[in-house]
């Protein structure tokens, strides 16, 4: 079968399908008590605009920390278009991977540069002549090619900030900054955004994995600077998480409706089902879904359960080991006297300052069992994530953060409960 073939016989989706599963994706999924708690923790902070402060948002895979940022810089570019305001005054960039183990400040400028200004002028005026008709080639211009200096970058992007009323810098994969740890250059990549937070004088608002912790203890010049927030997974053995996981994946299942999905796949007990295997992490259990509502589309098929379990034990088994290193460093690391913890299981994966500074090749192949049951914190089963009560003002409290102790058992892998 050749290529126009092959062309031929291809089903992909329709605009429409295409179209309503992006608007689950990205509207539906955030749709939840939990998420609108720590959206409401970081617009707390930024509601403020006290100079040079950093937020952390840290979380194990797929808790939905990238989605927190962008969700927070669309709110506060949505307001500064409503009030006619020439620049958004917000920015999300991703960090750059280090550039020969050092951290690439200016390219993490442009980024931002590149999300804080409106689109180009041409795509929002029309001209009736060329306006370009009659300007000075480039090439008679003295300097022309000369490209901005770090000092020009970083004014512009000051500059910009501070045309919105109310703004912030979103940094997405600052879990790219402990790389360095192998070169000893994390507090230059941390107090370069630092730089930027005092300049602007507004927040910053970083995002990354339980790898990113170390910044919380590296010096006290950076802590009295830093606030964590910390995004946990969701926990089977409460009762409120339960329902709350379970209610996001129906409400998927409601909106796409039979010619997407059968009304028995995302059925109560199916969906604590997929709580479990996946480590109570609610954007793994979206994304897995609506991954195999698209492969089933694509075959001219409704989405079935066996179809849809046998792709959550995949990940299942994929992805345990590191998961579970992940969630053992995420628990260690919110509790300063079990530091010595959170650096026992980052040693599995070769991220420690010592396994760098001895020149060792990362390359885990498998980790021994990790005691969840001692990594829990202690006394009780935890809460739940109710929020915060109506009438608190913005800006001057922001919610405690959630205890969330690990389940005895690993989701999954324990006796059903």
């Amino acid at each position: 079968m050749d290529i126009s073939e092959h062309a031929r016989s291809t089903n992909l989706l329709s605009d429409e399908q295409k179209a309503h599963i992006h608007y689950v994706r990205d509207v539906l999924t955030i749709q939840y008590e939990y998420f609108l708690n720590r959206y409401d923790e970081v617009m707390d902070y930024i509601s403020g605009e006290e100079p040079g402060l950093l937020l952390v948002a840290i979380g194990p895979t797929h808790v939905g920390k990238s989605k927190l940022l962008k969700y927070s810089a669309d709110v506060l570019a949505e307001k500064a278009r409503q009030g006619g305001l020439p620049a958004y005054g917000s920015a999300y960039a991703r960090i750059p991977s280090p550039n020969a183990g050092k951290f690439d400040h200016i390219e993490t400028c442009w980024r931002l540069l590149e999300g804080i200004e409106e689109p180009l002028i041409e795509d929002t005026v029309e001209y009736n002549d060329d306006p370009r008709a009659g300007a000075v080639d480039k090439k008679q211009v003295k300097g022309a090619k000369r490209k901005p200096t770090h000092s020009a970058i970083l004014r512009r992007l000051v500059k910009g900030i501070n045309a919105g009323e109310h703004g912030a810098v979103f940094l997405d994969e600052a879990g790219e900054i402990p790389l360095l740890l192998k070169n000893r250059a994390p507090m230059q990549a941390a107090m370069s955004i630092k730089e930027v937070a005092d300049l602007v004088k507004k927040p910053a608002v970083l995002a990354g994995g339980p790898e990113i912790a170390p910044l919380l203890w590296m010096n006290a010049q950076l802590k009295a600077r830093l606030r964590p927030v910390w995004v946990a997974p969701f926990n089977p053995q409460i009762k409120e998480d339960a329902i709350q996981y379970a209610s996001v994946l129906r409400d998927i299942s409601k909106e796409l409706g039979n010619d997407y999905i059968r009304e028995d796949v995302l059925t109560i007990g199916n969906c604590h089902y997929m709580m479990r295997q996946l480590w109570g992490i609610l954007g793994l259990g979206t994304k897995i879904t609506l991954r195999a509502i698209t492969e089933s589309l694509r075959h001219s098929e409704v989405l079935e359960w066996g179809y849809l379990k046998r792709m959550i034990d995949e990940a299942h088994v994929g992805m345990r080991t590191l998961v579970k290193i992940e969630m053992a460093m995420f628990y260690a690391a919110q509790d300063e006297d079990r530091r010595s913890e959170y650096w026992a299981q980052a040693a599995y994966v070769n991220m420690t300052p010592e396994n760098f500074y001895k020149g060792k090749e990362p390359g885990i192949v498998d980790a021994p069992d990790v005691d969840f049951e001692k990594l829990a914190n202690k006394g009780g089963k935890g809460k739940s994530n109710d929020r915060p009560k109506a009438g608190r003002r913005k800006g001057m409290a922001r919610p405690a953060v959630p205890e969330r102790p690990l389940s005895k058992n690993l989701p999954g892998e324990g006796a059903a409960r």
